[in-house]
C-alpha cells in the first residue's frame, strides 16, 4: 500500500510540473518502502533517487514562466520547509 497517493485534484495544470509532482510523490513511497525492508543500501538509494527528483523539480520550478504559482522558501510557512540530511 502507498503511504502517499497522487490526487489529480492536485494537478497545478501544467504538465511538466505535474508530472515532476507524481514522480516525487512515487519516490516518497519508494523511500518509504525501503525503509520498512530494513535494507540500509536500498534507503540510501531510495534517497537519493527522490532528493535527485526535488532538485530536478526546484530547476524547472524556478525557471517555469508560470512559477508564481508555488513561492520561494523564503516566502513559505516555517512548517513546510525542511532540511534534506544526506544518510552516511
Amino acid at each position: 500500500m502507498a503511504f502517499l497517493n497522487w490526487s489529480f485534484n492536485l494537478n497545478t495544470g501544467i504538465k511538466q510540473v505535474d508530472e515532476e509532482h507524481i514522480l516525487l510523490v512515487n519516490s516518497i513511497n519508494d523511500l518509504h518502502e525501503s525503509y520498512q525492508t530494513g535494507d540500509v543500501n536500498l534507503v540510501k538509494a531510495a534517497y537519493q533517487k527522490m532528493l535527485d527528483i526535488t532538485i530536478m523539480h526546484s530547476r524547472t520550478s524556478s525557471f517555469h514562466p508560470h512559477k508564481s504559482i508555488c513561492p520561494p522558501l523564503s516566502m513559505r510557512p516555517a512548517q513546510t520547509v525542511t532540511r534534506a540530511r544526506v544518510l552516511t
